[in-house]
């Protein structure tokens, strides 16, 4: 018997069009849709990756070395991603050489350029230690952790070197599977994953502020407050109080849980500008409430202004200003939410702050597209109440 007719004697041919999940497994899949009887009876997401098939020659054809991959490997960045990634559940499937070599280039990249380029707290010693050391220790237990770090790095590659459009895709894909793996990870919070889930809700933060800078959020007609940064930041809370109990009290995460903003309690002793005041008693006047939710959040502006005027540096500046969205009352994020025009106005006084910090990568040109943002969707008669951010901006 030859070995063809041999071949053709098995039960059932290989099966190449079967499910993700029973290629991982490496067994029988009945192909069956929308979900196959292995997965149905498993109770797991059943998707199917349709390949092209491969010829012989194909599946024979050798591995480029890396001196003949399309990136320069003396470089941390490269002209376009090893691998096209159009979508992330299929290409984490493909195990390619192509494709893990991306991603070491990219830890290497965030370890190297990422973290020393005006990160996150990088200035003091124990954040530093996080992010070049306990967040990757901990991203090799926790996929939504690395996809995290994965996602930041080709964030930064997209936003320092434009010329790198394809990068602009790669983090979009590993943004949004860390997004969905962070979410679930949160849902099943326990002792194993409670300090990755912490150091992820952190990473996942900073991409809505960059990306702000995106020019399709330019045309002032499509302007919309920036609503949901604040309910991304303000989430932060509960998660690090949820995770608390389950975090050792000598773990170096504890410096990212248990930071007080000292700073928030001295800026409610501060008395507001003239300007900021008047646009608090100018009318129409809101509830008690709104009133002191909006009084609030024009001290906390205020306290920033001072310590710009008092030289403070731009690390802990950004520390300050990152705080505001952190913390801020929920009827003054009620009120952009419902576009009222003092929260919009107090909105726009806010980012004109981040001016001062426009040297950091993932803050540049904020501050004038969301001024002129709030510029044109104010109804009529506000002007005056723009008058001090648009000076502030020379605009």
């Amino acid at each position: 018997m030859t070995e063809i007719e041999g071949k053709a004697l098995r039960p059932h041919s290989k099966s190449r069009g079967g499910c993700r999940v029973c290629k991982q497994r490496r067994v029988k899949c009945n192909e069956g849709r929308p979900k196959c009887d292995s997965c149905n009876r498993r109770e797991e997401q059943c998707d199917y990756i349709d390949e092209p098939p491969r010829s012989r020659k194909a599946r024979h054809e050798p591995v480029r070395s890396p001196s003949s991959a399309r990136y320069n490997s003396s470089s941390p960045i490269h002209e376009r991603p090893p691998c096209p990634l159009e979508d992330f559940r299929v290409a984490s499937s493909r195990e390619t050489s192509e494709r893990r070599l991306l991603e070491i280039r990219l830890v290497h990249h965030f370890l190297t350029s990422t973290v020393q380029d005006n990160f996150l707290s990088i200035h003091d010693k124990t954040m530093s230690e996080i992010w070049l050391r306990v967040a990757p220790a901990l991203a090799l237990g926790h996929p939504f952790l690395m996809h995290s770090i994965l996602s930041i790095a080709a964030l930064h590659i997209t936003k320092t070197h434009p010329g790198c459009a394809d990068m602009s895709r790669t983090y979009r894909l590993y943004f949004n599977a860390a997004l969905s793996q962070h979410r679930e990870a949160v849902r099943n919070l326990n002792s194993f994953n409670a300090e990755a889930a912490c150091i992820s809700a952190i990473l996942i933060s900073l991409p809505p502020i960059a990306l702000l800078q995106d020019p399709e959020f330019q045309e002032p007609t499509m302007y919309s407050p920036p609503v949901h940064i604040f309910n991304l930041l303000a989430g932060n809370i509960p998660l690090f109080t949820s995770a608390l109990p389950f975090i050792s009290p000598t773990s170096q995460v504890n410096t990212v849980i248990n930071t007080t903003p000292t700073h928030l309690h001295q800026s409610t002793s501060f008395i507001l500008i003239p300007h900021f005041m008047a646009l608090l008693q100018s009318d129409p006047c809101p509830s008690p409430e709104t009133q002191f939710a909006y009084h609030s959040a024009l001290q906390y502006i205020s306290f920033i202004l001072s310590q710009i005027s008092a030289g403070l540096n731009s690390i802990q500046l950004r520390e300050l200003w990152l705080a505001f969205p952190t913390f801020a009352p929920p009827l003054f994020v009620e009120g952009l939410r419902t576009r009222d025009p003092k929260a919009l106005v107090i909105l726009a006084y806010f980012f004109v702050l981040a001016r001062t910090m426009d040297d950091v990568w993932w803050m540049k040109g904020i501050a004038e597209r969301e001024v002129l943002g709030v510029v044109s969707v104010l109804p009529g008669g506000w002007t005056w109440a723009m008058e001090w951010a648009m000076e502030r901006l020379d605009l």
